[in-house]
């Protein structure tokens, strides 16, 4: 499993709405989003306290910090006279919710850091009900014979939530080990049987083909007006996958120039995926496709593959029925559909 974490240091005050509707001041450190196979799964902040503080929301159980929870104390014991950090983690019911809102661990940060200087604390990324503690933290002074340079020792405690936090990630790494394994006895390839079951789950009627070294399925989409094929075209040995809508009618002879001068101007504003024709047989398509060389394809990556096409085809189309058809300018049929 492809893991890797994006953090961003911002030391700032951020304030908290506490379950008594009280306000929570703390600082700070930093926010972390760690990604599983492109995938956020969590949303870590760092919160540096003073020792009266960390009293306090361990009192009044704050960020869900109750006994219960608490692992035994490693390293010694927490000195009243240092600063605490505590790592906090997002309930992950809200992490889809964030991510509406941001892309990256900066962005994550700054939206808080807004939501705080707006006083918008009852927002519920700023409800400490919302995060759960996963560590409590000092750092210990070393004896100078001891200590080298960036070395540092902590004294500190877990709790069951991040305990669980890691054995769910263990979980999620052994179903993908048993996933490679089945990948590897399935005689259609592991994206191929990605895309089957997506579809199936999808309720999507489909038919699988064979092109070459690719796979294909071949389905049918009733748009708002038009109804036209989709195929899901996956090249294993290169880790690709294409989607594509195919336009209903093929473009005439003598419409292609126009045609062709319309696809040029919205593929200009796409930032994903792009249209196509064939100026031999005058088939229009548009195309959206993914290179997961080094990871893996899921659900959710096929999913934005099959929107994002979908929505593109549903937008454009119109304007290509209204050349091949009605004798409208290319540049009056962008204007129309944008």
């Amino acid at each position: 499993m492809n893991t890797k974490t994006d953090q961003y240091l911002l030391e700032k005050n951020i304030n908290f709405q506490t379950p008594d509707q009280n306000q929570l001041t703390v600082k700070l450190f930093s926010l972390a989003l760690t990604q599983e196979d492109q995938e956020v799964t969590e949303c870590r902040l760092i919160l540096m306290v003073d020792f009266n503080l960390y009293q306090q929301i361990e009192q009044a159980n704050w960020f869900n910090l109750t006994s219960e929870v608490r692992h035994p104390i490693y390293g010694g014991e927490l000195n009243s006279q240092k600063d605490v950090e505590i790592e906090v983690a997002l309930n992950p019911e809200l992490i889809a919710e964030l991510l509406k809102i941001v892309s990256n661990a900066k962005g994550g940060a700054n939206f808080l850091e807004e939501l705080s200087l707006n006083q918008i604390i009852s927002s519920p990324f700023l409800q400490t009900e919302n995060w759960y503690v996963f560590y409590v933290k000092q750092g210990l002074e070393l004896p100078p014979e001891l200590a080298e340079e960036g070395s540092s020792v902590k004294v500190g405690y877990s709790t069951d939530y991040a305990q669980q936090a890691q054995e769910a990630r263990e979980e999620r790494e052994q179903d993908l080990l048993e996933l490679e394994a089945e990948n590897e006895n399935s005689s259609n390839g592991y994206m191929l049987d990605l895309a089957i079951n997506f579809f199936q789950e999808k309720g999507w009627d489909f038919t699988q083909l064979k092109l070459g070294e690719s796979d294909l399925l071949k389905l049918e989409f009733q748009g708002t007006k038009y109804q036209w094929d989709c195929y899901v075209q996956t090249n294993e040995q290169y880790d690709e996958c294409s989607f594509y809508s195919v336009c209903p009618e093929k473009i005439t002879e003598e419409k292609r120039a126009d045609v062709n001068e319309f696809l040029t101007r919205a593929n200009y504003g796409i930032p994903v995926g792009n249209f196509e024709m064939n100026l031999d047989t005058g088939e229009v398509r548009c195309k959206t496709s993914i290179d997961v060389e080094g990871n893996m394809l899921n659900f959710s990556l096929l999913n934005r593959l099959v929107e994002v096409n979908i929505c593109l085809m549903e937008r454009y189309l119109e304007g290509i029925m209204l050349i091949r058809q009605d004798n409208v300018s290319p540049k009056e049929a962008i204007m129309l559909v944008e």
